[in-house]
């Protein structure tokens, strides 16, 4: 981003606050310009076809991720705070689609609860990563899954060297 971006998204920032205290203050206030909302960069999901690229070089963890977001269309900030009991009925029943219960405190506004779906591929994926986590790898010590384990490990815990 250039510094043009940032002193314009500046600019509208501030009159628009402005405009908000007169606005709350009954008074109506007119410029004899207008500022024009131009947008500088756009937002586009990616293709089918370049997140199976992706999924083809990801590692288990990071299919889990990106499978999560794309499917589910779970935030970021949601999924890194996901625990296994959000997933835990579904997963263990082998009910597909498994129903993600994403509670009200780990939403982006805080605002309400709600429910999402992973896909036969998204299981498939999360069922291998828990598996993977509980037997451990050369590297990894194995853990035992619980209700309150977060679902996705931001650190995996290392194995000992004894």
């Amino acid at each position: 981003m250039n510094d043009k971006n940032v002193l314009r998204d500046y600019i509208r920032a501030f009159v628009r606050s402005v405009n908000l205290f007169f606005n709350l203050n009954g008074v109506k206030l007119e410029l004899p310009y207008t500022i024009r909302v131009i947008p500088t960069f756009s937002y586009r999901s990616p293709t089918i076809e370049e997140l199976q690229r992706v999924i083809d070089v990801a590692n288990l963890r990071e299919k889990v991720v990106i499978s999560m977001l794309s499917v589910g269309g779970i935030r970021i900030g949601s999924l890194s705070k996901l625990e296994y009991r959000h997933v835990k009925d579904d997963l263990e029943r082998n009910i597909v689609p498994v129903c993600v219960h994403i509670e009200a405190l780990i939403t982006k506004g805080r605002y309400r609860r709600y429910y999402t779906f992973l896909n036969q591929e998204a299981t498939e994926y999360l069922k291998a990563y828990l598996n993977l986590r509980r037997r451990g790898t050369k590297k990894l010590s194995g853990e035992e899954i619980r209700d309150s384990s977060p679902l996705i490990r931001l650190t995996p815990p290392q194995r000992s060297n004894r």
